[in-house]
């Protein structure tokens, strides 16, 4: 019998969800589902996947936010029609990567197929998009995957079933080989890996560098070339920190760090995960993160990192101090990362993901 997959995703980048969708698709092409895939044209960690058929959705973002916003209706409503009328066996399930591609979602209620969603995150903006996009995820999905149990106790489901699939890194970063250091370096690196949107902590990140500058701080940035030459153009960079734009290898970045943080805002976002923090605990480094959210999932305070919110600059600088002048504690946190860092593999990812997929069609 002859089991296809409809996948939606909204814009393929080299951001998180597009990371863990590619997780998604590699592992149900392992499975011999037949997938076709619906996602913007630009490049990402969608793109090349071996056996996936990649159709275009006619979505683009724009600097101007209300062309973005035009965009992604049009997109939506225009994909929903060109799909509607397309042959499908009715063997098919719909998989939905985020709460964003709801024509996804609507296609799968017509043509009568399950739909699974997907959720990433707590909220979008503006407030009316955020509740007609959960009033459709929660209505019409047969089965929502959220990312964290923050997600669950804060998602307000009306029916759907429910379950909580942890990330994991990519199969691509658990096979790369890495080695864990037995010390931090002689100077100590903070690294962050954030988007230049203000809830995401970059201006905290050029504070702290000021502030310690006897530590070198390194930002990569999920922006393009020229938005990273735009925004550096505006800043004032100190002298000891290096900002790079969006990366395809970040293992280079992660072997010369000592620290990796996360400085989200948590009263303008909240991180429901955080695979920046498990990728750095993979490479066996402590980490930072904010007092909320399911970031706070993987991190265990005072054992493999601290929580701290990213507003208490003082409390910031004094436990990067404390990691840059006590290698005992420094490699203390250090093992503890990598334990906690089994807790979240790609191997119980890709299981629980299947054994979900796979119920569809034993029904």
């Amino acid at each position: 019998m002859k089991r296809n997959i409809i996948v939606f995703h909204l814009l393929n980048n080299y951001t998180g969800s597009p990371m863990i969708l590619r997780n998604v698709l590699q592992e149900l092409v392992r499975k011999d589902y037949s997938v076709e895939l619906y996602t913007s044209d630009s490049e990402g960690f969608l793109s090349g996947i071996e056996d996936v058929k990649r159709h275009g959705n006619f979505y683009f973002r724009s600097k101007l936010r209300v062309i973005t916003f035009f965009s992604f209706f049009i997109s939506q409503f225009f994909l929903f029609f060109v799909i509607l009328f397309k042959k499908y066996d009715r063997n098919s399930v719909v998989y939905v990567n985020t709460i964003l591609p709801f024509s996804g979602i609507l296609l799968a209620k017509v043509r009568r197929f399950p739909v699974i969603v997907h959720v990433h995150e707590d909220k979008v903006s503006p407030r009316l998009l955020n509740s007609f996009l959960f009033f459709v995820v929660n209505r019409l999905a047969d089965h929502i995957v959220l990312v964290s149990n923050y997600l669950r106790k804060n998602h307000q489901n009306t029916g759907s079933e429910v379950s909580v699939i942890y990330n994991s890194v990519s199969q691509e970063f658990a096979s790369y080989p890495r080695e864990i250091k037995s010390t931090c370096n002689s100077v100590f690196n903070v690294l962050m890996l954030a988007s230049l949107r203000p809830y995401k902590g970059v201006n905290e990140f050029l504070s702290l560098a000021k502030s310690l500058s006897n530590l070198t701080f390194c930002l990569v940035l999920s922006e393009s070339v020229k938005d990273v030459s735009d925004f550096v153009s505006k800043v004032v960079i100190p002298n000891n920190m290096k900002i790079f734009p969006t990366q395809k290898n970040v293992h280079v970045h992660y072997q010369h760090a000592d620290l990796v943080v996360n400085l989200s805002d948590k009263n303008s976002w909240i991180e429901t995960f955080g695979m920046t923090i498990l990728e750095a605990m993979n490479y066996g480094l402590p980490v930072i993160v904010p007092t909320v959210g399911g970031i706070t999932e993987l991190v265990q305070d005072g054992e493999n990192g601290f929580l701290i919110d990213s507003s208490d600059l003082k409390g910031l600088i004094g436990k990067i101090r404390l990691l840059a002048s006590e290698p005992a504690i420094w490699k203390k946190m250090s093992i503890k990362s990598v334990e906690n860092a089994g807790l979240f593999t790609n191997e119980k990812f890709k299981s629980g993901i299947a054994e979900l997929v796979d119920k569809f069609f034993e029904d």
